[in-house]
């Protein structure tokens, strides 16, 4: 996995109040990727696994629709936080900076798809081996549809344009292909990214997160289960302006 400093739990609730998109490969050669041995990995007292120095890594999976027969890949996206207030960092893995789409890009896209064991949904193993076998680590992932990601804009009022306000179903609308427009996509879901960090650091209270738990499963699954990722993101979220976010790579627009 790659080791960038990279802090969500601020990021994790940034993460999912945003989830627009949600990883960095072959494609960000200026960032290798470190290799972590796997015996280093400590469970916690906390809801989520951790790196030893307390470095919690989430995996973010963007996807059109969940519930449909043949869901398409929207994003890939890593977060990483730790449980103080450590800067959140963001870092895309797809769509990439490589143009044209790297090995694991394309890898990712074709063994991507949702299975379902005893009713509950999960990301195919191959996929998750794809990563894997690319030396990244998580902690867990947060899988999210178009559907839940405009929702979650909206539950924190809308992001800025200008004077105006756009809702999440706008928003969601607007966004490139990731297929078709790979690189103007990264660019949109970075920048958007950005401003949903900017819109969560000025709360002046906790957003509501119990609306989140009526998107499960039709439009988010998660693993570890969906209360303890919440445990987890109300502790980053319990103070909002303490949110920061960083992007480690900032990809310029097409």
């Amino acid at each position: 996995m790659n080791r960038h400093p990279f802090g969500y739990l601020d990021v994790l609730s940034f993460l999912f109040f945003i989830s627009l998109g949600f990883w960095i490969g072959k494609s960000m050669a200026a960032h290798p990727p470190v290799p972590i041995e796997r015996e280093s990995i400590v469970p916690t007292p906390s809801p989520l696994p951790s790196l030893p120095d307390g470095e919690r890594i989430l995996l973010l999976v963007g996807v059109d629709q969940i519930n449909s027969q043949q869901p398409k890949l929207v994003s890939v996206w890593l977060l990483t936080y730790y449980l103080d207030n450590q800067p959140i960092q963001l870092l895309p893995i797809y769509p990439g900076e490589s143009d044209p789409t790297s090995q694991m890009e394309s890898e990712l896209v074709d063994t991507f798809s949702i299975q379902y064991k005893k009713g509950s949904a999960q990301l195919d193993p191959a996929f998750l081996t794809t990563l894997f076998a690319n030396n990244y680590w998580i902690s867990g992932y947060l899988v999210l549809d178009n559907i839940a990601t405009g929702q979650i804009i909206d539950l924190i009022g809308g992001l800025p344009n200008g004077q105006n306000q756009l809702d999440g179903a706008g928003i969601i609308q607007d966004l490139p292909d990731s297929g078709e427009q790979p690189l103007n996509a990264l660019h949109q879901q970075t920048y958007l990214f950005g401003q949903a960090c900017q819109t969560l650091a000025q709360l002046t209270q906790q957003p509501d997160l119990s609306q989140i738990v009526t998107l499960i499963p039709d439009h988010i699954f998660t693993d570890p289960q969906p209360h303890r990722l919440l445990s987890e993101i109300n502790l980053l979220f319990s103070t909002p302006s303490l949110v920061r976010c960083e992007f480690p790579v900032h990809p310029s627009a097409p």
